[in-house]
């Protein structure tokens, strides 16, 4: 699984979840389990942003175009904003702890 650098360069990260209780839920329960990141159906803010692309941004594209494009439905985006690396990193870590 991606982690998120230290290194403030990093602007996007893509986590493909696998998961017991099915991919769906487990997407809704990283969405949901995030505190200090805001669940959006856009990019472009300074705050981090998180979205399921499957849903929002390639919502519109067939079966075919998101596989082809790597869209599937245990992506989640994360678009790193201004806030400390180490908050962010705790976020994350906070989330997916939802899934155990």
């Amino acid at each position: 699984m991606n982690r998120l650098s230290r290194s403030k360069k990093i602007l996007v990260a893509c986590y493909p979840l696998k998961s017991k209780v099915g991919v769906k839920p487990a997407v809704w329960l990283v969405n949901n389990g995030t505190k200090l990141m805001s669940i959006t159906g856009g990019l472009g803010d300074t705050k981090t942003l998180v979205t399921h692309p499957v849903t929002t941004t390639h919502g519109r594209l067939t079966n075919e175009e998101k596989a082809k494009a790597g869209i599937t439905e245990g992506l989640i985006r994360v678009s790193v904003g201004l806030e400390d690396i180490d908050d962010i990193i705790a976020d994350v870590d906070f989330a997916l702890a939802q899934l155990s």
